[in-house]
């Protein structure tokens, strides 16, 4: 029999639940690590565990030998309707050695149960730890679910399914309304050093996301729709992987020349005539899946024609980018060429006002830069799950992910 396990980043920071949790992570690594070796991996995410600002409750089974067999994240995000919460549902893994037996199934049913009834014992074939009967573990729950969301049942779950909608059988319903646009290492022309233009153009760090990133002059419209359902961007998972790449950066200074470049993680670019004129992109790479992710268009740009000029110059700073993560970081050196690839989503395209519509986008990038191709739903399929009611009732069909950012919800 197999036992089910949990810890917090609240209650659960011990010495020795801190060492339980790398443990987690090595395992983990299998899956999840992409370029990076073990040690690398498990100590930047426990970089992020152990950091408090955000919440997050891992539940993982134990085989009778103590192996760590299949784990699961959960991370609570607002959500951005009145008394919301979405449950991001993240780190899905089953440990080689145990698959083919229904596992994963088995903990987020179990999971989902639990954290919507309160049922420990919804799975017979399952042993519950003391970390599950331990009162920390539901006062963790009640602390990021609020008896206000409860009463509204304003809660939903979500995730990013790289194996098509084999989640569907939890009730997890796919957003397939997104285009994957990528280009491979091997497809770019190689550029001259990138020179800045003081008078127009601006590279974004870090301390840039507030403004830039959150603010809501630079955000997604609020979603009115009761039936559509997404996540505030204010505790995006953006932030979090800008701060591995950074991370990784310090812990390797010694053999990144280039160092001072990965505290860019942005562009913008302004119209030189019209300042209020703007286009910006936000970019990192995504190491559990070995890409490097635009994770932001945003222009204000009042036709496609300033758009695709301000697009020239925005594309030359992602090539550059990505060039240059490619080459300095020793990590990424036994990555094939063909597993090096830039992605966005049509998804995160965001045009003031809507002036420019994501088939225009994606024209201007496809279109305009053939090495660009339009990979539809393609790697990563965004699904969504409503609180207790996933089910059509009364012929009010189940809430979807609105369509206005893909990596809103992370």
């Amino acid at each position: 029999m197999f036992t089910i396990n949990q810890l917090n980043n609240k209650f659960n920071l011990s010495d020795s639940d801190k060492n339980q949790m790398e443990n987690v992570y090595r395992a983990l690594s299998y899956s999840f690590s992409g370029p990076l070796d073990t040690e690398d991996f498990k100590n930047l995410e426990m970089e992020h565990f152990t950091d408090v600002r955000g919440s997050s409750q891992f539940f993982y089974l134990t085989a009778a030998n103590g192996d760590v067999a299949s784990v699961t994240e959960v991370v609570p995000r607002k959500g951005n309707q009145k008394d919301s919460l979405n449950l991001l549902v993240s780190m899905v893994f089953t440990n080689p050695q145990y698959r083919k037996q229904g596992l994963i199934g088995k903990l987020i049913s179990w999971i989902i149960t639990y954290y919507e009834t309160g049922d420990i014992n919804s799975d017979p074939s399952l042993l519950i730890s003391d970390s599950i009967k331990n009162p920390y573990c539901k006062e963790y729950i009640d602390m990021i679910i609020p008896q206000i969301y409860r009463t509204t049942k304003k809660i939903h779950w979500s995730l990013y399914s790289i194996i098509g909608d084999f989640y569907k059988q939890f009730g997890f319903v796919g957003c397939d309304n997104i285009n994957w646009l990528e280009i491979k290492s091997n497809e770019i022309a190689k550029h001259a050093e990138f020179q800045i233009n003081d008078k127009s153009e601006k590279f974004l760090k870090y301390e840039d996301l507030n403004e830039y990133y959150f603010n809501n002059n630079y955000n997604f419209p609020e979603i009115i729709d009761e039936n559509l359902l997404n996540c505030s961007l204010e505790e995006s998972s953006h932030p979090g992987f800008i701060e591995r790449i950074q991370s990784y950066v310090k812990t390797h200074q010694d053999e990144i020349s280039n160092k001072e470049f990965f505290q860019n993680c942005g562009f913008l670019i302004k119209d030189e005539l019209n300042p209020k004129f703007q286009t910006l992109v936000f970019i990192c790479p995504f190491f559990f899946i070995n890409r490097i992710i635009v994770n932001r268009v945003f222009t204000s740009c009042p036709d496609v024609e300033m758009f695709s000029k301000h697009w020239e110059r925005v594309v030359q700073f992602i090539y550059k980018y990505a060039e240059t993560t490619w080459s300095y970081l020793k990590c990424l050196d036994e990555v094939k060429a063909d597993d090096k690839i830039i992605m966005i989503s049509d998804n995160d395209f965001i045009s003031v006002g809507g002036v420019i519509n994501k088939q225009q986008f994606t024209d201007v990038v496809v279109n305009k830069y053939s090495s660009w191709s339009n990979k539809g739903v393609g790697i990563v399929l965004p699904m969504i799950r409503d609180w207790q009611e996933h089910k059509v009732k009364e012929g009010k069909p189940s809430s979807m992910l609105a369509y206005n950012g893909h990596w809103s919800f992370m």
